[in-house]
């Protein structure tokens, strides 16, 4: 059965696996080598080509049974590649080398959208809000692991957002705006960009998003904490309950805004009446007084025996 990797995927023991063994009395036991070493190979341009450092020492899983541990680089190309095993298996033996052949396989990547100039303008300001404009300027304590870099920026590390995540966080950030507090409002996309009529809503729609965002942030680290202690040295690393507390402070914060902002939002009531009048001169609004105002007005002024002047209602004489 061929051996596969995918782009970003890591070795396993039940892979890039070698194993030592030799029969006694009928039964196969494992044994371990004198030494062994193990170098990756890319086959892809129809040469053999180094990967990293040659040489490197394997994983022992169990005694003769070792594999050699790889992640594959997400810019790896797809194709054959061969890990050469290195070994002797005693002391005074000569070296000898064996060869495991694999592919690498490109990974499915999903498409993302196409966004308009407003969307962009709204996603480069909210990751300069959440200081994930510059990776390599700003995050600290996390050493890139790549030997690659493109525009500056490491293949491991990059930004904590992808767009497509940025632009459903505004989203989110917009409806939490339109319907969060009284009065609803209605504000389109378009009209936070600049000059827009919704532009002085865009801090809060942003407070929101960076609500959502670390939020989200936060929920990846459930899997990512661990505390390790060895020989009096030890490292803890927690930041779920971190990004968690700032996304709802933030959230709070903004929806205390909201309320505040909502009540400066002017609500314009139209003329109270029956919707069901059977008022000659309901048509024209509550200013008529009904079908015998509705006749002075057309019949027109000093025509009519029962008018004076400033007795119709609404109509400024």
């Amino acid at each position: 059965m061929a051996i596969e990797l995918f782009q970003g995927e890591s070795s396993s023991p039940s892979d890039l696996v070698i194993k030592f063994s030799r029969t006694e009395s009928g039964q196969k036991v494992y044994i371990d080598p004198y030494s062994v070493t193990y170098t990756l190979i890319d086959s892809t341009t129809g040469q053999d080509l180094g990967i990293g450092r040659p040489f490197k020492l394997p994983v022992k899983v169990q005694t003769g049974i070792f594999y050699a541990p790889w992640t594959v680089p997400l810019d790896e190309p797809a194709g054959p590649h061969r890990v050469r095993w290195t070994f002797k298996q005693t002391a005074a033996s000569g070296t000898q080398a064996v060869f495991t052949d694999f592919d690498v396989n490109a990974i499915q990547r999903c498409e993302v959208p196409e966004f308009g100039d407003c969307m962009n303008e709204l996603i480069r300001q909210l990751r300069m809000l959440l200081r994930d404009d510059n990776p390599d300027r700003d995050y600290h304590f996390q050493p890139p692991t790549s030997e690659k870099e493109i525009a500056g920026f490491t293949q491991i590390r990059g930004f904590r957002w992808p767009d497509d995540h940025l632009a459903e966080f505004i989203l989110m950030g917009l409806d939490e705006v339109n319907g969060g507090a009284q009065p609803p409002t209605d504000f389109a996309l378009e009209e936070l960009c600049s000059g827009g009529a919704g532009a002085v809503w865009r801090p809060l729609v942003f407070m929101f998003a960076r609500a959502h965002a670390f939020e989200s942030l936060s929920s990846l680290w459930i899997n990512e904490e661990f505390d390790y202690s060895l020989n009096g040295v030890s490292l803890s690393i927690a930041r779920y309950d971190k990004y968690s507390a700032l996304g709802q402070q933030l959230y709070q914060s903004a929806n205390e805004r909201l309320i505040e902002q909502k009540k400066t939002v002017k609500i314009v009531r139209g003329l109270a009446q029956s919707r069901y009048t059977l008022s000659r001169g309901a048509a024209l609004g509550p200013w008529t007084g009904g079908s015998g105002n509705l006749r002075r007005w057309f019949v027109g002024a000093g025509q009519h025996s029962g008018y004076r002047p400033g007795t119709m209602r609404g109509a400024g004489f």
